[in-house]
Parts: C-alpha cells; structure tokens; sequence
C-alpha cells in the first residue's frame, strides 16, 4: 500500500482505510518483512519495487553470486513492457547472469532457455494487480542451489488465499542448461 499505511492506523481512526500523504504509517511492511528475513537468514538481498519505503535500502537491480551461479534480482516495473519476454532476456544479458529474478507481475512464472533460468515468483499473497488479465493467484518460489545446481520449488495456491489445495512443481536447472547436468 503506497505510503505504508497499514491495519494499526485504520484501527486508530475508526473508519475505513484511506491513503493520504498526511497519514502517519502504522508499520512499514517492507522493514516488518525484511526484519522477518534477516531473522531466518543474516545475508538477505532486496531490490526496491515501484511501492516499496525507505526500509528497502537496495537499488532497481542487485547481481549476486550463489554457488556456480551470477543471480539478477531486479523487481521488474521499470521493464517494459511489463513482464516481457524479450525485455527480460535483454536485462538478463545486459547483467550477464544466469538466473534472474524478477517481479511486478504478480503471476508465477519459471522459464529455462538458452542456457539460462528466468524467474518470477508471482505474488505470495494473491494481491490484486491492474495490469494483470486474470486475478493473482498466490505463489511463490523456493530455490536451492548447491554447484551448479539449483532446483526450483514453485508453489502456488490454484483456489485462491482461501484454498486447502497447494500445487507444487520442481524444475531442476545446471548451469549451461536446463534438465541434465554438464557433461
């Protein structure tokens, strides 16, 4: 929510919630989120999205090396056309990197080719996006990369925030390719 108005100031006034400037932010959501992180992991990287506050100190675009892997992070509203295939391709040469992570579109998606991985893992809380053609449905992706081997968990929640049914799917990915590992 643009200007981290949150639940607690809602509560103080009484009424529904608004987004005026002049509001104080109850939370920040992205230093509450970010707090959460660095509790389960000291070595946690954030690009700023389009809404994100202050507490996101990162830039549009971060490049880390994990394993035998160069991992692009960049959130992704300031490719465009948003989304785009050959947009991402571009920047994901441009950053010289195996894998990279995006976002913004608030749609699950993992594609392997040309030797490269490309992720994006939607949006974990199903939130509404208006350039999006359907509604959000939640999801995120897990990675483990040992090597030069990383393997994509991508779980997604199909019925919407309110569904028991989870649907998980594994892609494996080895540096130089997808599916098998170099010879």
């Amino acid at each position: 929510m643009r200007g981290g108005v949150g639940a607690g100031a809602w509560a103080r006034r009484g009424r529904e919630p608004t987004l005026s400037p002049r509001d104080p932010p109850a939370f920040s959501p992205s230093k509450d989120v970010l707090n959460h992180l660095r509790s389960i992991c000291a070595d946690v990287r954030a690009v700023r999205g389009d809404f994100d506050d202050a507490a996101v100190k990162g830039g549009d675009v971060e490049v880390v090396s994990i394993g035998d892997f160069r991992v692009g992070l960049c959130h992704g509203h300031a490719v465009v056309p948003w989304g785009d295939a050959s947009a991402l391709d571009l920047l994901q040469r441009r950053l010289g990197v195996d894998i990279l992570v995006t976002g913004h579109s608030h749609a699950l998606s993992v594609t392997a080719a040309g030797g490269r991985l490309r992720i994006d893992p939607g949006s974990a809380t199903g939130a509404w996006a208006p350039h999006a053609a359907a509604p959000s449905v939640p999801s995120f992706v897990l990675m483990d990369v040992t090597g030069s081997r990383a393997v994509v968990y991508m779980y997604r929640l199909p019925g919407g925030a309110g569904s028991d049914e989870l649907k998980v799917e594994k892609l494996e990915f080895f540096k130089g390719g997808a599916g098998a590992p170099p010879a």
